[in-house]
């Protein structure tokens, strides 16, 4: 059973997080699974004593057994080598070992420490399995244990009893230390707190409660195969909205982007701690015209009943202006109308921020008066930015638009059609790299999963993936058509290679926070529990053999 635990923690704290493979849980589910795991492991020492009726003297053994299984890792592990390789070894019971001079004792104390580093960098939910300190604590009170854990106290007299005792009641306190760090970590920033957030700008930046907030978004479309916003089909229920919500939680994402959401969306995503930016669509050419004006009744009247809810990040106006339209509406017309827009809905709603999504071949709409400057981006289109660069583009194209204001990429990725999977993940990676060193605030990846509804239309032929035609039940099939391969999912939410790519880019990039602190912190307090425990038995033990001798 050591053995086989051993291998279990080299792989999944040391070897899995280097190479990508992690799973991270829910708080909730991990705290829940770790104390499962620790009632298992105490429970039968537990058990015996108070079927004796004697746990308050035997508290030390039963945290001891529970903490070493009756010996240590590294020494079970080294027998079953010897054994599979018929290589005869005396056997020493763990209880006569040689106190603090125990050989590997220092190296099983340094492997507890290596277990935590690269958990909390690569995997820091693992973290909040109070299973895990039991199991990287089991190797730093390896000095102490060796002590407690000695037959030659049994021969003396009672120091020996009244520092087993008190050091009992200590790892009593270290175990219920355990468990409940990681449930202060849940009630203090973990995911699930529907409060109310303070959002502001200051700078270039955008802070959330006081802190600076990196957007780590997802344009999350909830709509399966066969089904689509248009055509009246209904909106995915709770149900389904849930399951997806928690896998975009899984991401390290903070924030989705979503589409005339109806308001459980909002509920639901403010229980797995995700900010929103409620996008609104917009018939844009209705801008100059007196059908405009419902538009903007039709948003009003949304945002009324919305505004109280406690995790909207910013109102979106729409997406995209046409480039085509600029032929047919003056610039000026557009900047008036949204500008009315915007005004109408502060007026209304102050405390909030309203945006819109611009891109490239509107760059020249002066579009300042919005609270963040936010930009469609991708880099494989159009060619201006190809040209210049990603990063560069958005450096030395976008920010100068920005100004002073935060600069928000609200669409970045490619599509897995023409850039393959490989590909997908590559780029997605290699675009948040450079929009983050290029002064954004956030960006948001397209998409969540593949849409097959995406335009109602097909390619003309095979060969001519951009060269499409109408067609009216797109939504029935997935054509090869690059508009309906953007998802870092596929339609059935199987995760293509890009979903890692994200999970690691945005785990990699979250400032500050529960998910990093409170395991830092509860490490730490173990840390010097494990010296103090070390020192303390160390000086008790050599009292006792000053008392035999």
């Amino acid at each position: 059973m050591q053995g086989a635990l051993l291998i279990y923690l080299i792989l999944n704290f040391l070897i899995f997080p280097f190479l990508g493979i992690i799973r991270p849980n829910d708080v909730d589910y991990s705290i829940l699974a770790g104390i499962i795991i620790i009632l298992t492991i105490f429970f039968p020492f537990l058990a015996y004593f108070v079927k004796e009726k004697n746990t308050r003297n035997s508290l030390l053994t039963i945290i001891i057994g529970g903490l070493t299984y009756g010996t240590t890792d590294f020494q079970s592990f080294r027998g079953i080598c010897d054994c599979l390789r018929h290589k005869k070894r005396e056997w020493v019971p763990t209880n006569q070992l040689a106190g603090y001079k125990a050989p590997g004792m220092l190296i099983e104390a340094l492997f507890g420490i290596v277990l935590f580093l690269p958990t909390l960098f690569y995997n820091s939910t693992l973290l909040f399995l109070p299973s895990s300190y039991l199991f990287i604590g089991k190797f730093m009170f390896v000095p102490a244990l060796y002590l407690f854990y000695d037959d030659r106290r049994r021969q003396l007299k009672s120091p020996s009893q009244k520092i087993s005792f008190k050091l009992g009641r200590a790892f009593f306190l270290i175990a219920t230390l355990l468990i409940l760090t990681p449930l202060l970590g849940k009630a203090n920033g973990g995911h699930g707190a529907p409060d109310q957030k303070v959002i502001e700008i200051k700078g270039k930046s955008v802070y959330v409660n006081g802190k600076q907030f990196t957007v780590q978004g997802i344009n999350y479309s909830p709509w399966r195969p066969g089904t689509g916003p248009n055509k009246n089909y209904p909106y995915p229920s709770p149900t389904l909205i849930n399951e997806d919500l928690k896998i975009i939680q899984k991401l390290h994402a903070n924030t989705i982007l979503v589409y005339d959401p109806p308001a459980y969306v909002l509920d639901l995503s403010a229980k797995d701690d995700l900010l929103v930016i409620y996008t609104f669509s917009i018939n844009w050419w209705t801008l100059g015209t007196q059908e405009f004006e419902r538009e903007k009744e039709r948003i009003l009247k949304k945002i009324e009943t919305l505004k109280g809810a406690s995790n909207i990040l910013a109102w979106e106006l729409g997406n995209e202006i046409p480039a085509a339209l600029l032929q047919k509406v003056k610039a000026d017309t557009i900047e008036t109308e949204m500008k009315d827009l915007y005004n109408a809905i502060k007026t209304m709603d102050p405390s909030h921020f309203i945006i819109h999504g611009n891109w490239p071949p509107t760059k020249s709409l002066k579009f300042d008066f919005f609270d963040l400057t936010c930009f469609n981006v991708y880099p494989v289109w159009p060619p201006e930015v190809v040209a210049h660069g990603y990063g560069n583009y958005i450096s030395n194209f976008l920010q100068p638009i920005a100004n002073e204001k935060p600069l928000l990429i609200t669409e970045f990725g490619v599509n897995s059609l023409e850039a393959g999977e490989d590909g997908q993940a590559r780029i997605t990676g290699k675009c948040w790299e450079e929009l983050l060193q290029a002064g954004a605030c956030g960006g948001i990846v397209f998409s969540f999963a593949d849409e097959w509804w995406k335009n109602y239309d097909n390619p003309a032929s095979p060969d001519q993936w951009w060269d499409r035609k109408a067609a009216v039940n797109d939504e029935m099939t997935h054509d090869s058509d690059p508009e309906e391969y953007y998802g870092i999912l596929a339609s059935d939410r199987t995760p293509k290679p890009v979903y890692k790519t994200v999970e690691k880019m945005f785990g990699a990039s979250i400032r500050g926070g529960s998910e990093k602190i409170v395991p830092s912190i509860a490490f730490s307090t173990l840390t010097l529990l494990a010296l103090g425990a070390w020192l303390w038995a160390r000086k008790g033990f050599s009292a006792i053999k000053d008392q035999a001798e």
